[in-house]
């Protein structure tokens, strides 16, 4: 059955999970190789085409190889995953993973070199996060799970994205005006802002700008 192969799987790839995390650098090139080309393989062609609890271990073992690959080994890998045309769930995927490196970078980055390496490089694709959550939003359809991943991650964001890059861009902008447009997506922008201006802190100024729009 389904649950029957996602619990194998989960099994056998919690204990991929940490073999990479304790030996990644000790592990043969071959074997390296082999373990990038099925997280690949699962994360953009995910086999049961739907979220699962494999999901968090592939993006703790994605993080684990770029904690160690990241930038030297593998510096193309924000400009990959900003770069996807694929199907529904793995965008969905990829905001979800995006908001995983964030929350595991920010909170091991005092500890830990690579992963303030990690932190300093995603705070550099912020531009580069807005243009893909735009490019998802602002086609002619998007769906109603593509615009509730779309605000849960941007809502997941706020703790490491400058209030001043939220309220102050074009993109914000552009958000707001098209989304309150229609009644349905606008479910879902309300509670982003909501955690905007009840998480940061925001002048007077800067809070006229969220609820003017």
């Amino acid at each position: 059955s389904e649950e029957s192969t996602i619990s194998t799987k989960f099994f056998a790839i919690q204990v991929l999970k940490n073999t990479i995390q304790k030996r990644w650098i000790c592990m043969r090139p071959s074997f390296q190789d082999d373990v990038r080309s099925f997280i690949l393989f699962y994360f953009f062609e995910n086999p049961f085409h739907k979220e699962s609890p494999i999901d968090i271990l592939v993006f703790q073992i994605i993080f684990a190889i770029i904690f160690f690959e990241w930038p030297s080994d593998w510096p193309s890998f924000f400009d990959d995953l900003f770069n996807i045309e694929n199907s529904e769930i793995t965008i969905i995927l990829s905001l979800k993973l995006i908001s995983f490196i964030g929350y595991e970078a920010q909170g091991n980055n005092i500890t830990s070199v690579g992963a303030f390496t990690i932190s300093s490089a995603l705070e550099n694709q912020i531009p580069n996060i807005f243009l893909f959550i735009r490019n998802l939003l602002f086609k002619n359809t998007v769906s109603k799970e593509i615009a509730n991943a779309s605000f849960t991650f941007l809502t997941v964001c706020i703790p490491w994205i400058p209030a001043n890059l939220f309220v102050e861009s074009l993109f914000f902008s552009q958000l707001a005006e098209n989304f309150f447009e229609n009644s349905e997506l606008a479910e879902s922008i309300i509670p982003f802002l909501t955690e905007l201006v009840t998480s940061l802190d925001l002048p007077p100024d800067k809070q006229g700008i969220i609820f003017m729009t």
